[in-house]
Formats: structure tokens, sequence, C-alpha cells
């Protein structure tokens, strides 16, 4: 048997084990406190460190255990049991090290209902699909979703701070356009104040927001004061993709709107230094986690899935929706062609939109090959962005 416990935790404990002569079974873990089960898991949680060091052919052998409302002390006896061999798990140097520990000096995850997880939701990472699946209280154990049951991705916090929202090029709700922005902000300040104060109480918090990636580094310092006025910690989390994959998705997008041009393809760099270096600099470093978005590096291949692993959560069904399917080759080469010769057919009008969905619908089962970039094209949009950067 080849295992390792990672973490032991008052509320969480994780790791990894597998039977090295049985790779293809996931074996059971079953946990004891004080002599009594209290838990059981599948060893089946996707571990990357795994497949890269050669240790498992799929990596999918990592465990978590989340104890909910029941609180680990140093004096708690802990055992950790293989269901199928009753094999013994040592819990070694993580046993040790938590003992060592007092609860004041635990982890975010320790302190009681005084941390916010918020996600940065960068463009195109599946942020909406992040929202839907975790909006739903219900099913969520040990953590609430902040839901500000308004249009956006939870665009409207970020309106509480933005300059934009003055020129009202970010307001949310229509209705609230011809009442003003003080209006606006002051329902939305109490929805926030509601959620947290009134449903949330006695759980750690996450809170989705699309747009705050894109604010400014004193809106920051003005989200960060306010939401620190509710919490004692905030832990700052964002998926990244590579500038290449950005730059297809960007593309993608465009080539839905009928508004794609090569000739402009170095315009959809994404700029994510600023960006990053801003949220460094505001929230601190030991505070900001950046996770690559990529299927292969996510936890089961999900976003949603991935976030609730990375940061010790967990849900009553854990089936969850993927994001959007990507175009293949053929229907984006198709719709590509269709918009630059046909552009009367492409409108803002209500028909126009209509047959546009439409024909969206249809070309998301369209066709078997994977769109990319050629290395060439994307070499020659980058160094087109790299010319005009050192120009300006």
């Amino acid at each position: 048997m080849k295992y390792c416990v990672d973490t032991v935790e008052p509320q969480y404990i994780s790791g990894w084990c597998f039977d090295e002569t049985r790779l293809d079974q996931n074996v059971t873990l079953e946990l004891y406190i004080d002599h009594q089960k209290v838990s059981e898991e599948k060893a089946d949680i996707h571990r990357q460190d795994l497949k890269e060091h050669g240790m498992h052919p799929t990596g999918d052998a990592g465990f978590h255990f989340v104890l909910g409302d029941r609180y680990l002390t140093e004096r708690n006896h802990i055992e950790i049991m293989v269901k199928e061999s009753g094999y013994g798990l040592s819990l070694g140097d993580a046993l040790t090290t938590f003992r060592q520990q007092t609860v004041s000096q635990s982890s975010f995850q320790r302190e009681k209902g005084d941390c916010c997880i918020l996600h940065v939701g960068m463009h195109m990472t599946d942020s909406f699909t992040m929202q839907n699946n975790l909006s739903n209280n219900e099913n969520n154990v040990n953590f609430f979703y902040i839901d500000l049951k308004m249009p956006g991705y939870n665009m409207p916090l970020y309106t509480l701070f933005s300059d934009g929202t003055k020129t009202g090029r970010y307001i949310p709700v229509p209705d609230y356009s011809e009442q003003g922005t003080d209006s606006l902000q002051k329902y939305i300040d109490k929805q926030f104040r509601t959620f947290v104060e009134d449903d949330a109480q006695g759980k750690t918090c996450v809170l989705s927001c699309a747009g705050v990636s894109t604010m400014k580094r004193d809106e920051l310092s003005a989200l960060r004061t306010y939401l620190f006025g509710f919490f004692e910690k905030v832990r700052v989390v964002a998926y990244v993709q590579t500038p290449i994959a950005h730059m297809k998705h960007m593309f993608m997008e465009s080539v839905k709107r009928g508004s794609a041009d090569f000739a402009s393809l170095h315009l959809l760099y994404p700029h994510y230094r600023d960006r990053l270096e801003n949220l460094d600099d505001v929230w601190g470093k030991e505070n900001v986690f950046l996770y690559p978005f990529e299927k292969e590096a996510l936890s089961h291949g999900n976003i949603v899935d991935d976030l609730l692993m990375r940061n010790h959560l967990k849900v009553k069904n854990s089936q969850f929706r993927d994001g959007d399917v990507p175009l293949s080759l053929e229907a984006a080469s198709f719709l590509y062609l269709f918009y630059k010769y046909s552009p009367a057919l492409y409108g803002r009008e209500k028909a126009s939109e209509h047959t546009n969905d439409m024909l969206l619908t249809y070309m998301e089962s369209f066709g078997t090959k994977c769109f990319k970039f050629s290395m060439n094209v994307f070499i020659t949009a980058l160094t087109k962005q790299s010319n005009q950067d050192t120009a300006a």
C-alpha cells in the first residue's frame, strides 16, 4: 500500500493512497475518531503531482475528509483504515504538526464563519459555470455561496466600487439606470449584508465575481476594506489561461459574434501582469492563489470540483455541469466565412439575434476536429503586440 497523509487540521484531513498491486481500482478509506467511524471516502481525487512524478498512472488517488460540525483537537484519537484490507495509515508528521499547533494558530478554515473565499472570475474561465453550480446553498455542506440574485456574474459587487458605474456603463439592472447609481449601490449593499449577516453565519463564504480582475488598484483597495468589514480573512482565488488559450477562446467568441478578424488578433492578447500585480499588491501575495485553467490540471476536469477540493469545501451533490463546449474547427470555419460574406444576415435586431442563436446552437454539435491556432499565427500576433507595447 502506498500512501501519504499530507494535512491534518481541525475540520479537514487530506492525502493520497493506492494499492500498487491494483492501480486500476481506487481504495475506500474509513475515518475513525476516538474509535468511532465518522466518515468514508473513495481515494479518487485527481493529484497531478502523483502523475507527474510517475507514482500513479492517472493521479486519481487523492482523498480528503471534511468534518463539517465536528472539530478535532490534539486530544482526539484519529485513525484512517483501508476498508478493503483493514490496513491502517500512519498519520506521521501531519499529525505531529497538528498536535503542536494551537487552535488559534490554525489556518483560515479553522476560524468559524470569518473567512471569505473570493473567486476572481478571469475572462473565459467558466465563471458562469462556477456560479450556477454553487448558487444552490441547500447542497453546500460546510460553506455558503453569496448569490446577490442579480445578472452579470455577481457584477453588482463590482458595481459598488468601479468608476464605470458612475458613467452608467456597468449598471447591471435596467430599472436602476433611471433611479441613479446611489439607489443601486444602496440596494446591492443591503442585499450583501442580508446574505452575510442573516444566512451565512457559522460558515465559510464563497463569493465569485467576474469584474474584480479589471478593477483599478484603488477600487480593489475599496473592495478589500469593504470585505474586511464582514470577514476576518479573505482568500483570493483565480484561474488563469495560457496566453494562447485565452486568445483562442476570445477569437471563438468573436467568431460567434460575427466580428472575427485575424488582422486584429494581437488585440486579444491578455495583459495579465497589471491585473495580477494589483491583486498581489492589494491583498498580499500570501493571500492570492493562482491556478491553471486547463482541463488536464483541474480536479476531474471541472473548475467547480477543483475550487472545492483546493479550498476544502464540500457539497451534497457532486455532479457539476461542465462549461461551454468549444466550437469545432469545422464549426468555427463555417461561422467565420458565413458572417464574413453574409454580413446582412447578422445584426442586433430581435429577428437576427434569434436566427444567430439557433445557428450557434446547431454549430455546437457540428464537426469533430479541435480548433487550434498554429504557432506561426500566435507568434505573429505576439510580435505585433510586443512592438506596439514597445512603441507606447
